[in-house]
């Protein structure tokens, strides 16, 4: 099992998150949102799920998951 991810800013919910999916910290999260123009302090981004699900796509590619065990087998 991994250690929890701590969000670092207010508005860093979804690099917070993604981090925690794909077992990084937030650090190399909010580094790889950054190079890609994502970042938390964009007023726009704050009711808009679309960075997530890019910041997804650009380190994991997208496959459908069957169930909890499933998420929890791509970790280890």
């Amino acid at each position: 099992m991994h250690k929890p991810v701590v969000q670092e800013e207010v508005t860093g919910c979804g690099i917070a998150s993604v981090a925690n999916i794909l077992g990084k910290t937030y650090a190399e999260m909010k580094a790889i949102a950054n190079a890609m123009g994502i970042h938390a302090s964009d007023t726009s981004l704050w009711s808009d799920t679309q960075y997530v699900r890019r910041l997804l796509s650009s380190v994991e590619p997208w496959r459908p998951l069957r169930s909890k065990t499933a998420v929890l087998q791509r970790r280890s």
